[in-house]
């Protein structure tokens, strides 16, 4: 007998006499949940020793704006079963789209067009299901439906006048009798992830449904799966960000399963160089770019931006980032700028906020930054300089000091003498150059 079919019958029990088949219940409840909690720490232990991620959002709530849930997941999963798994497979590529659900339509219907629910495509499923015997949405009879559907009207009328809350918060009782019977994931809207970081929709759909049609600006979900190519991915850009960045990681994340990597500057960089811009507006090229962030944050403040990205490495972080992140700034590839396909592009600011690395460890790099110069001709350039303390024993620049950068620049290119303009917390200097 199938799980459900079985409590099914303990819930008839207990109509009919409610002293035993309300002790079974009870027990039942305190079974599956005590299973669940034990298969829930396993299945963290297991992630977490494979993939190295002990800050993974592995059971908490996250807050997301609804918008951005389209897809569902086809049938096929287990919110108990493949609670905190890792999942492979092509259930990711669903073309299922969430508004296009009799169920959200069915809510449109009744709280935009103002409809009655029997005048709704849902209602009239469910019915249709229920006068053949099956038991549908808890319900047996027209009554229970109309019952039911009364519940939902409540608690579009709830959510409209108090905001959308989590389940935690508004259970009532906290006792540890309830905290055993009643797993974490119960009630809650769930989201699976993709290997390209994209949310699928999974359980919650009345809730969800209601905010969408709200336009509720954010709403706790939990992510009860993930992708194996997804938890392959976030493992390599947290190693990334160690290796590569030491760490040192500016901002933060729209991403729910990336939003609690800890950051190291926040956004005063990017504030520091806004301020001491002297162009308002135009197009921006950043080329240092790493993640793509600053990019990012100078195309919401009107500027046209694009990256330019050398290092294969970093390519494939930007690039999947851009996507994950929903970025619409353009990339420009090394062989792009060979090819001359960006000829006629004007470009009126650059941003080098980490020119050491970027263009001064090899005669190639450094040529590459003067011919990029030349070639696009910007009005204002904003270059950051953090040189190491051991790199005059291994660069190919002996005894490169801070001027000896600032002056190249100026020496060949039209820039004049440059503007120092302030330091960030890991040394970096930051200067402005103007023509």
């Amino acid at each position: 007998m199938k799980k459900l079919e079985l409590r099914s019958s303990l819930e008839n029990l207990k109509s009919q006499n409610y002293f035993i088949g309300g002790v079974l219940l009870i027990v039942w409840d305190t079974f599956e949940a005590l299973k669940f909690n034990f298969k829930k720490k396993i299945s963290q232990f297991q992630i977490r020793l494979k993939y190295g991620v002990s800050k993974l959002f592995f059971n908490k709530i996250c807050w997301i704006n609804p918008q951005d849930i389209q897809y569902c997941v086809e049938s096929g999963f287990d919110k108990t079963k493949d609670f905190l798994h890792i999942i492979n497979g092509s259930w990711d590529h669903s073309n299922r789209l969430f508004e296009e659900l009799d169920i959200f339509q069915s809510f449109k219907q009744r709280y935009t067009e103002k409809k009655t629910w029997d005048e709704t495509e849902f209602y009239h499923r469910v019915l249709i299901q229920i006068s053949r015997g099956i038991k549908k949405w808890g319900c047996k009879t027209k009554e229970d439906l109309d019952n039911r559907v009364r519940t939902i009207d409540a608690l579009y009328s709830q959510i409209k006048r108090k905001g959308f809350k989590s389940r935690k918060e508004l259970t009532i009782s906290t006792s540890w009798f309830g905290k055993i019977t009643k797993p974490e994931y119960i009630d809650e809207i769930a989201l699976m992830i993709g290997r390209k970081g994209n949310l699928v929709f999974f359980d919650g759909r009345h809730r969800l449904s209601i905010a969408k049609l709200l336009k509720i600006p954010e709403i706790p979900i939990k992510i009860i799966a993930r992708h194996k190519k997804w938890m392959e991915f976030r493992y390599n850009l947290l190693l990334y960000i160690q290796n590569e960045m030491k760490n040192k990681f500016s901002h933060s994340f729209k991403h729910p399963d990336l939003k609690n990597i800890p950051i190291y500057e926040g956004d005063s960089i990017f504030n520091m160089i806004k301020k001491n811009l002297t162009l308002t507006c135009g197009s921006l090229l950043d080329l240092s770019p790493k993640l793509g962030y600053i990019c990012h944050r100078f195309e919401t403040e009107g500027y046209k931006c694009l990256a330019f990205e050398k290092n294969p490495h970093n390519l494939y972080f930007l690039t999947m980032l851009k996507s994950i992140e929903g970025w619409n700034f353009k990339i420009i590839e090394p062989v792009q700028l060979d090819n001359n396909m960006h000829e006629n592009l004007e470009i009126d600011i650059i941003l080098i906020l980490d020119i050491f690395d970027y263009y001064f460890t090899d005669n190639e790099s450094n040529l590459l930054l003067i011919k990029v110069l030349e070639k696009f001709k910007p009005k204002e350039l904003l270059i950051g300089i953090n040189i190491p303390k051991n790199f005059q024993k291994i660069g190919y620049r002996k005894n490169l000091a801070y001027n000896d950068i600032l002056n190249l620049i100026t020496e060949t290119s039209r820039f004049k003498a440059p503007r120092f303009i302030g330091k960030a917390n890991d040394g970096t200097l930051f200067y402005n150059f103007i023509v």
